[in-house]
């Protein structure tokens, strides 16, 4: 059964646990909060859409009862108007008045007029007159000659059938001079002593910007038209205006409620009195404009929801997973021969008790290891100190050569300065017994030495030192270039004829590693040969085996002895190892 469900379900048991960790919050955490999320979004969006149709009509409902209001003011006092005394009697012409009681009774006529407007603080009157009257000439007064009307697109004889249902826009003075815009409701005033007979045209007036003040305040992108009786747009309120070419036809969007229509929102509705119509108009898209703002904060709170989820679970995992991980690393560092205690804080859950356990596993085996060491170690000391011993006899052998040679030749001075600075060789080479010396110590030795072979050559052998001090304080086995630059002298400047030569001995630090070089510019050799000296095999190049064998073993097996060498061209021995520097440690 376990084998059937491994085949089924591969994929799973061999992620990492924070994937499987990572899945299991997707699944117990994310998803449950997406679908809640998805379902409260929908209801939302359903009830901002109600919402706005609501606010929508609540608008209309507040502008329509404030233009009834409007309405019923100018219609009360326009019937007063057409029904007092003062106005028929100024209006009706009698010839057997004079001019001087015509202006008595309109100023009887304009009394009563200031009275009416007083009882409305923002109603104004103006009477269209005869112009056989002469105050009907007058700019300043509340009076203006009948074919004034033609200015409002206003025709008196049609008034006749619309009884005071005529209403324009209108820009005139009022009886104080001052020029405003007004939407004024047009009335006929007829003769109450002979009703087929026209005495004037008077209009209500009220300022455009107290209509347009009650019209304001709308939702965002809902506009409100007021409409003549000819559907002819008077004014408008809201945010935003279409022409009177793109407003929509209103037919069918007369109700309590806006209605689609097209790519708009429509509602219609004939006020109560005076032929006048109010049309909301509100573009479709604003209701998807709002759920889209909707989306888009709900978004944003769900990203930033499933992102403190997220932050949470990583901060609440993170100690444990990391705890594993140092463990997984730790136990791969194992197979590689590194062995570390995992320096984590002691918990007392399973994974805390398992790496107190793997801590002192490791510890007794440190400890079985440092045994083995230092027994190691003890057996490479006696084995370098066997090899140094070896090289020492090989140098002297060969000095005492060169002053046997010297000798001979008659060279007191040059055997005097060859002892000298064999004598300074020698007490560098004793050191109070240590067979570990820092590179400077190493680089002054070999000054000594070859001083010796350069006196010995004469003017054909040059000696170049290019060393850095950087690398004079490390470590190295005693007499470890000694050896190279006889070699290379022995060897390479020797055999090549004419006997002339220069020897470089070069050093730097590259990194962790040092780097020194012992190059000629002898007769070079075939690098095989370098590669199958041994120190047994009796041949020239007994020494380079000599040094290569103690380097490894000082640096560990991490030493590294490169030759490259060709006929008639030279040879260079670069030496490559780790830097050291506790002189205690090796020389007690």
């Amino acid at each position: 059964m376990k084998q059937k469900e491994q085949r089924k379900l591969p994929f799973f048991y061999h992620w990492k646990l924070s994937r499987k960790l990572l899945l299991l919050f997707f699944g117990i955490g994310i998803l449950p909060i997406t679908v809640i999320f998805g379902i409260t979004l929908y209801r939302m969006v359903q009830n901002s859409s109600q919402m706005q149709r609501y606010t929508m009509d609540k608008n209309f409902d507040r502008t329509e009862q404030t233009m009834d209001n409007i309405q019923d003011r100018i219609g009360r006092i326009g019937s007063l108007v057409t029904v007092s005394d003062q106005v028929g009697d100024a209006l009706r012409s009698d010839d057997s008045d004079g001019l001087v009681q015509e202006l008595q009774k309109f100023d009887a006529l304009s009394d009563y007029t200031y009275q009416l407007e007083l009882s409305s603080d923002d109603i104004s009157i103006l009477y269209y007159i005869p112009e056989k009257f002469l105050i009907s000439q007058s700019g300043n007064t509340c009076y203006r000659p009948l074919n004034d009307l033609t200015k409002w697109k206003v025709d008196a004889q049609n008034l006749e059938q619309t009884a005071g249902a005529s209403w324009r826009v209108v820009h005139e003075k009022n009886r104080y001079g001052q020029k405003k815009s007004y939407l004024a409701n047009f009335r006929a005033i007829w003769n109450t002593e002979q009703y087929s007979e026209l005495l004037g045209i008077v209009a209500v007036m009220i300022p455009v910007d107290a209509v347009r003040d009650s019209m304001n305040g709308m939702m965002d992108q809902q506009t409100l038209y007021l409409l003549d009786e000819n559907d002819t747009i008077l004014l408008s309120g809201g945010s935003q205006k279409i022409s009177e070419e793109r407003l929509p036809k209103l037919e069918g969007t007369s109700g309590d409620t806006h209605v689609e229509n097209g790519a708009w929102l429509v509602r219609n509705k004939k006020l109560e009195e005076g032929g006048m119509a109010l049309v909301s108009i509100v573009p479709r898209n604003v209701l998807m404009q709002e759920s889209g703002k909707i989306i888009r904060e709900m978004l944003i709170f769900y990203i930033i929801v499933c992102g403190i989820s997220f932050v949470l679970l990583q901060l609440g995992t993170r100690p444990f997973l990391g705890r594993i991980r140092k463990l997984d690393t730790t136990m791969e560092a194992v197979d590689q021969g590194i062995m570390e205690p995992i320096l984590v804080p002691e918990y007392r859950d399973e994974l805390g008790r398992l790496t107190q356990r793997y801590n002192k596993m490791v510890e007794q085996i440190q400890h079985l290891l440092e045994e083995q060491y230092v027994l190691g170690k003890e057996k490479s000391e006696a084995q370098l100190y066997a090899l140094q011993a070896q090289i020492s006899p090989h140098f002297l052998y060969n000095t005492l050569d060169m002053m046997n040679w010297m000798a001979v030749k008659g060279e007191t001075d040059n055997i005097r300065s060859v002892l000298s600075s064999m004598s300074r060789f020698y007490r560098m080479v004793l050191s109070r017994g240590a067979y570990i010396i820092t590179i400077g110590e190493e680089i002054r030795m070999c000054q000594a030495y070859m001083e010796i072979q350069v006196m010995r050559k004469k003017k054909k052998l040059q000696f170049l030192l290019d060393v850095d001090e950087e690398v004079f304080p490390y470590l190295i086995p005693k007499i470890t270039l000694q050896p190279l630059l006889e070699n290379a002298v022995s060897h390479g400047i020797d055999e090549k004829d004419g006997g002339r030569g220069t020897v470089r001995l070069s050093g730097r630090l590259m990194g962790d590693e040092i780097v020194l070089q012992v190059q000629d510019d002898g007769v070079g050799m075939d690098p095989k040969m370098l590669d199958e000296a041994s120190p047994d095999d009796g041949k020239t190049h007994y020494g380079l085996s000599n040094v290569k064998t103690r380097l490894m073993i000082f640096y560990e097996k991490n030493a590294e002895v490169i030759c490259n060498s060709a006929p008639g061209i030279g040879t260079a021995i670069t030496l490559k190892f780790p830097k050291k520097e506790d002189m205690e440690e090796y020389n007690g």
